[in-house]
């Protein structure tokens, strides 16, 4: 891949070749002009700016994290979900790197005084146990430490959350991201794994949700996604063996339309002069 180049400057650079706005050229005319112009990175990008996908925006990101001290929060955030109080106070005896495991055991807060401090998670099943992905041990791996917490502030002690908050807006400007606050990464990860097909209850247990319903009411427009898709699979496994057959429905408000007969279902009664349906839902 050739470094240094986004999607939006390569797209910037052929609209001004071109002489015209930025929204005018269509996607397929911004393909052939790219592959002609600059065939080098003509495999880097098939769509123009605003098509691209979460994963890449996630893959910008990492990448923009690379020899950043605190690479590896950044790593364990987008790919489980960790809230930014668990990962600022976070210490290295809760992180083992050869058993690929991480525990979630207490959280950086701010006291009426002004002071941080760590404190016990606010619910039991916040206190968690995380399996890391290796993306996420190699970016530990490569953590130098500077005293008993894994990302102290400049003087060693519990960050504080302001001063994380302008290093995370450097980095997301550094990865060409619009402005969204650190918990964003939160749901991010939740989606990118509810779209992967894990179930809600491993979600859950992965954010720390005391309720797998409360998993469910959050991303439901995931979740959502998803049973259309098992309603789709279905249907492409077992569709071939739905057969209408002709006839007269009486006493219903069905109709006797197929699609709408198939929508509301059938209720076969067996050997009963009073069943309506005169349809079998299986071929002989």
């Amino acid at each position: 891949m050739v470094r240094g180049l986004t999607a939006q400057r390569i797209w910037q650079d052929l609209c001004e070749d071109q002489g015209f706005g930025h929204g005018y050229a269509s996607s397929q005319h911004f393909v052939r002009e790219l592959r002609r112009r600059r065939p080098e990175v003509s495999d880097m990008m098939e769509h123009p700016p605003g098509k691209e996908g979460e994963v890449d925006k996630i893959d910008r990101l990492l990448a923009a994290a690379v020899g950043d001290p605190r690479e590896a929060l950044y790593v364990v955030a987008v790919l489980l979900g960790v809230r930014e109080g668990e990962l600022l106070g976070l210490p290295w005896p809760n992180v083992d790197l050869a058993r690929r495991q991480l525990r979630i055991a207490g959280t950086s807060s701010r006291t009426l005084d002004g002071d941080h401090v760590v404190t016990l998670p606010k619910t039991s099943a916040s206190h968690r146990r995380l399996m890391l992905p290796l993306l996420a041990v190699d970016a530990l791996a490569r953590t130098p430490r500077l005293g008993d917490l894994v990302w102290p502030g400049d003087d060693g002690r519990l960050m504080p959350s302001s001063t994380f908050t302008h290093r995370w807006e450097a980095l997301r400007r550094r990865a060409g991201i619009r402005p969204v606050n650190f918990h964003a990464l939160r749901h991010t990860a939740a989606t990118q794994a509810l779209e992967d097909g894990q179930p809600a209850h491993v979600v859950a247990a992965m954010l720390g949700h005391a309720s797998v319903g409360t998993t469910l009411r959050i991303y439901a427009h995931v979740t959502q996604v998803s049973t259309e898709a098992l309603v789709a699979s279905i249907a492409a496994r077992h569709g071939r063996r739905l057969r209408v057959l002709p006839g007269a429905l009486r006493g219903t408000n069905g109709g006797t339309d197929p699609e709408i007969v198939a929508h509301k279902g059938l209720q076969w009664c067996r050997e009963r002069e009073s069943n309506p349906y005169e349809r079998t839902l299986t071929a002989p």
